[in-house]
């Protein structure tokens, strides 16, 4: 593996990115379902909050569900080394 890319957290705006997987355990059969989304958040608890609140309404009427869990994760991303070190060349997108 190169040493000249690295695996680091994006920062945007003062807020990083992170991973929320919403599971969801339905009645009778007791099956799963994991949705995942990406957000911009201060921690993963903030995150998995976020995304909570987008579904909590739904959540509450919906009888088939038997549990539901929100799980907020760094999310990193593979960048050049220089991109962590020197921050992204103004050039790059342009």
């Amino acid at each position: 593996m190169s040493r000249k890319r690295v695996w680091k957290p994006l920062d945007v705006g003062g807020l990083r990115l992170y991973k929320v997987k919403r599971r969801l355990l339905w009645k009778p059969d007791n099956s799963n379902h994991v949705e995942q989304f990406i957000v911009l958040a201060k921690k993963p608890s903030h995150a998995a909050k976020l995304i909570q609140g987008i579904f909590q309404e739904a959540d509450k009427e919906n009888k088939y569900i038997q549990n539901i869990t929100y799980m907020g994760y760094a999310l990193e991303v593979l960048m050049p080394r220089s991109w962590w070190n020197d921050g992204i060349p103004s050039e790059v997108g342009q």
